[in-house]
């Protein structure tokens, strides 16, 4: 391909005026509401700007199209709807059923539509989830993204960090970080902010268990053009102290604005009483593993009301830990979790009897009296765990403290030097 300069495309337009990617501000792309006929010369035209090459041209429009009219099959007002409801963003083995009706071969079918999608992707008719850009993504989109929005801004990352002395592969590592926000979230790089960072790693700890070591290098790609405040590095952010709840309850990205809302309004109310460690301990449990489980699995739910079936699947889903790469294990905080849920019910329902406002979310608790039996238990054995571990450590102590006494030693004596 031919290098070209495309002018940026318009960022998205959103249901709400709030910035951010969160369920109270659904965003879409530019193009959520354009009709197929009219989306693929646009695609076509985007084609042509990037120099695609003659083979590409060919599939992009069979490849788009299949994709628009499987889409337009599923319910919704807009593709990002749309593509919510198909479930596209849980996997990519839809790639290879696309175009309908086509006789090509799977491998031959799946070329087709991966060229389609990155067109899609491109010009922002859809927003994929990071789980979705972790399983599709690579280096040639990523290096397309580079190209379609804002280049000369791009150009000019890649100058300052080479001046300043950045590794090659922090840089890649750190230009795939901002493509996959950009993607994601439909702003362009001078648009990314610090929450969107937020999110990211949020995403990431809860996929592997650890920071993605591309989001320093992002950051500082984006500092050395003023887009994010020069004199404040990514750890500095991060620990910026308490933060209000309604940006950590938006964190888990919740789409159910009245669900949304209630649980902010339940924690600010339960804030002043806990310290704020144990406060985003029961964010995480109440929001991060109760109601955004029930989204992910259950988007058809609306409010708190939980039918039999779906608050049964959610308690079964509870009772195991499960991360990428690691075996699922049974949650020794399983009955916490419960109390805690239960609470949220049984204190909205008390509170219902006072202040009217509450009464619309006073329903059933989906975790009943019985399911939180042996709690008591539970403690007595968590608390005999933590004395054993005490006895077992308690013999090396002596040699803890000789090692210490050790190691100040021959660093005195080096100092003394």
């Amino acid at each position: 391909m031919t290098e070209t300069t495309v002018v940026s495309l318009p960022a998205p337009r959103g249901k709400a005026a709030v910035d951010g990617f969160s369920a109270h501000s659904f965003r879409v792309g530019p193009l959520d509401d354009a009709d197929p006929a009219d989306l693929l010369p646009l695609l076509i035209t985007h084609g042509k700007s990037m120099g695609y090459s003659d083979d590409r041209h060919r599939d992009l429009k069979p490849g788009a199209r299949g994709i628009l009219e499987w889409l337009s099959s599923q319910p919704g007002d807009g593709w990002q709807q749309r593509w919510i409801a198909a479930d596209a963003d849980s996997g990519v083995d839809w790639l290879n059923a696309l175009p309908k009706g086509s006789c090509a071969g799977v491998a031959r079918r799946r070329e087709v539509t991966r060229t389609g999608l990155i067109s899609l992707l491109l010009n922002r008719v859809v927003l994929p989830n990071y789980d979705f850009l972790a399983m599709f993504s690579g280096r040639s989109l990523f290096r397309e993204v580079q190209r379609t929005f804002q280049p000369d801004l791009v150009a000019e990352m890649l100058k300052r960090s080479a001046a300043a002395g950045m590794p090659p592969r922090r840089v890649e590592q750190g230009m795939n970080v901002l493509c996959k926000m950009v993607l994601r979230t439909g702003k362009n790089f001078d648009q990314l902010s610090g929450p969107d960072f937020e999110d990211f790693r949020n995403w990431n700890l809860n996929r592997e268990d650890r920071v993605p070591p591309g989001i320093f290098p992002a950051w500082d790609l984006l500092r050395s053009v003023d887009v994010l405040p020069r004199n404040t590095s990514f750890k500095e952010f991060c620990h910026q102290g308490q933060r209000p709840t309604n940006e950590l309850v938006d964190r888990y990205n919740l789409r159910c604005t009245d669900a949304r809302d209630v649980l902010v309004r339940y924690l600010n109310e339960r804030r002043p009483g806990l310290d704020y460690t144990s406060f985003i301990a029961l964010i995480g449990h109440v929001v991060g593993s109760f109601w955004a489980d029930i989204e992910e699995h259950h988007p058809e739910v609306d409010n708190l009301h939980l039918s039999e079936e779906v608050a049964t699947a959610w308690k079964e889903r509870l009772k195991y830990v499960t991360k990428r790469r690691s075996t699922p294990r049974p949650r020794k905080s399983y009955l916490l979790m419960l109390v805690e849920v239960r609470s949220l019910y049984l204190d909205i329902q008390e509170w219902a009897l006072d202040d009217p406002s509450w009464a619309p979310h006073a329903v059933p608790s989906p975790v009943r009296r019985g399911d939180t039996d042996g709690m008591n238990k539970h403690r007595r054995t968590t608390i005999a765990r933590m004395h054993q571990r005490v006895r077992e450590r308690l013999p090396q102590l002596p040699v803890l403290v000789e090692t210490a006494e050790r190691h100040r030693r021959e660093q005195q004596a080096l100092l003394d030097e």
